[in-house]
Parts: structure tokens; sequence; C-alpha cells
């Protein structure tokens, strides 16, 4: 019994050891392109096949276990649950027969033809098509020779420019397909929006044209130190940009694939990164514009009634003087009437007179 245990033992082991070494070819042409673009096709389809497989065994399941119930006790086929798995799989395959089936149980057997139908003709699609959307289109480039030995004849044979790259798979006798404009048909297309702007504007020779030449910023104002600040920003800015590129730009040439670079380097790495470093920056501004603002809005309000309590004293002051000054006022009148009356003791009547007309 032992033998046998290690017998068994060293059959699988081989087993899995020569199916490593049909596995391991895979990895000296996963450089290829086109095996690359195999491995992309399938890596980008894995969130949904993982999701096809899980509706596919939900789906099977139930089908699985009336087979299993129905006709278990009468088809071999079908006598244990894998069994029973294996035997609904292959109509999966368009491996089927309804013969043994319906001998046993027509009615229960009704069942197994829309779930060929369901299996079969459905899911079996679905499953091509997901792979069909997810198959990256792009033409593989060719193999590049002089790309694969420069590292290894670079130094020895200097005479051969190795940075060359030639397609050589064209065809010249087929039609060249159209693709995005390059850099230098884009030059061509604006100089000639240029010139048709140009003749309906009258200007017949683009040469003998004037342009005023663009002044400098110290041509247009007298930078002080904040002016001193925003260029400083403004410079460390763009040397942060063209490292960030020169960054993109090396990662680029390593990359084979581009529609893959772009996505997940680019977009996913690069632009959400700046993206959430963006937005906190905002946030964390707005949070300081709204601490700012009540901060200036409570002191604001403190003046207010800083202001709004002087100009109540300062009333209360006017008050009790206006006060003050008319009971000197009356004090002042009554001084006047005795020094009159001091003046003209004899002249009662004209004194009284006197009051009279002032009181009057």
């Amino acid at each position: 019994t032992e033998l046998t245990n290690q017998a068994s033992l060293y059959n699988r082991m081989s087993a899995v050891n020569v199916l490593m070494i049909g596995a391991r070819p895979f990895k000296f042409v996963r450089e290829n392109p086109r095996v690359a673009k195999l491995n992309q096709s399938f890596w980008n389809a894995s969130n949904d096949i993982f999701w096809f497989v899980i509706m596919l065994f939900f789906s099977m399941f139930g089908v699985v276990m009336l087979v299993y119930i129905s006709f278990g006790p009468y088809i071999e086929e079908c006598s244990s649950l894998f069994s029973a798995l294996v035997h609904c799989f292959r109509y999966l395959l368009g491996d089927f027969d309804f013969e043994p089936l319906i001998a046993v149980d027509p009615a229960m057997a009704a069942f197994m033809f829309p779930y060929l139908i369901v299996m079969y003709c459905v899911f079996t699609n679905i499953f091509f098509a997901i792979i069909d959307r997810h198959f990256v289109a792009i033409e593989a480039p060719p193999f590049q020779w002089k790309r694969k030995l420069k590292p290894f004849l670079s130094r020895v044979c200097r005479c051969i420019e190795w940075d060359e790259d030639y397609v050589m798979e064209q065809d010249p006798n087929a039609e060249k397909k159209t693709g995005p404009p390059s850099r230098k048909d884009r030059v061509k297309i604006t100089q000639r929006e240029i010139q048709a702007i140009l003749q309906n504007a009258g200007v017949e020779d683009f040469s003998q044209t004037s342009f005023s030449r663009g002044r400098d910023l110290q041509d247009v104002c007298d930078p002080d130190e904040r002016m001193e600040e925003v260029l400083a920003w403004a410079r460390e800015e763009a040397r942060n940009v063209v490292q960030q590129f020169n960054e993109m730009l090396v990662l680029k040439r390593t990359e084979k694939n581009d529609e893959h670079f772009v996505k997940h380097e680019v977009m996913a790495t690069f632009v959400q990164k700046e993206l959430q470093d963006t937005k906190g920056a905002m946030e964390e501004a707005a949070r300081w514009m709204r601490y700012a603002t009540r901060v200036a809005e409570n002191l604001a309000h403190e003046d207010q009634e800083t202001l709004a309590k002087y100009i109540a004293l300062l009333e209360r002051k006017i008050q009790r003087q206006e006060v003050e000054g008319q009971a000197l006022n009356r004090e002042v009148e009554h001084l006047e009437t005795d020094i009159d009356k001091l003046r003209n003791p004899l002249n009662p009547s004209k004194e009284r007179g006197v009051v009279d007309l002032k009181a009057a």
C-alpha cells in the first residue's frame, strides 16, 4: 500500500512537472507583440469573464440537480453530482443525446431542450461577445531585429544605425490607411487656414504682412516683489511639468502596447493622481477661504458693534451737553435779570416791562 501511494504521488508530481514544462515556452514568447495583444485582451476581459462564470454556475446548478434527481437512478452518466455536472457541461460543447433521457422520463427530458438553447446558443455567444469587446484591435508592430540586437552588438558595430525603425511587412501596392494627422500635417492645415483668412482680409502676400512684436513683462509693468513671486511659481510649475513629461516619455519607450500605456499608466496613474492632488488642493483652498471669510465677517461684525456703541455713547454725551447748555442759558438769563434790577432799582415798572418783553 505504501509503495502504491508513493507511485501515485510520483505520477502526480511528474504530471504537474510536465504541465509546467509545457507552459514554460509562454515565458519566451510573452515579449512578442501579438502574444502581448492576446494576453492584454484576456486581462481586460478578466472581470467580465469572472462574473460570466459565476452566472453560468448558478444557471447550471438547478439543471444539474434536476438531472441528478430525475435521471440519476436510471442513467449511469447522471448517477453522481459530478457526473451530472459533466453531462450538463457537454451540452455547452454541443455534445448532447436526448434519447436516453426521453426513454426514462419524457416530461422531465423536455426541460433539457430550453437548457440546450439557453446554454449552447446564448451563453456561448455571450462569452465570445465579451472576448470580442475587450479584444485589442491595434495592429501589432513588426519584429525589429535591430532593436533586439542593439544591446549586444551596438558597441561592436558602430557603423550601423541601430535606432532606425523600418516597417518591412507593409505591402507597397496596398492602399495607404488614413490615420490621425501628424504634426507636419497639422502645421500645413493651419498654414492653409491662415492663408485663407489673409486672403479674405485682402492680404495677398503673407510675407509682406507686418506684425507687432510682443513686449516683455518689464516693458509692460515694473515687477515688484509679488510679481517676482508669481514668476518664480510659474518657473517651478513649468519645471515640474517638463520633468513629469520626461518621466512619462521614458515609461512610454519601455512599454510595448501604446493603448495599455495610455489606459493604465497615463489615465489610471498620472491623471488620477493629478486629479486627486488638485481636488485636495482645491478643497484645502476652499476651507481656508471659508475660514478667512468667517474670520473677516466676525471682525466686521465686531467693528460694527464697536462703532455702534461709540455712536450711542457720543449721542448720550451730546444729549448731556445739550441739557447742561440749556441749564447754563437759564442761569445766564437769571443773572442778566438780576443785573438789570441792580442797575435800575427806582423804575420797577420799566423793569417789569423789560422782563415781560423778554418773557414774551
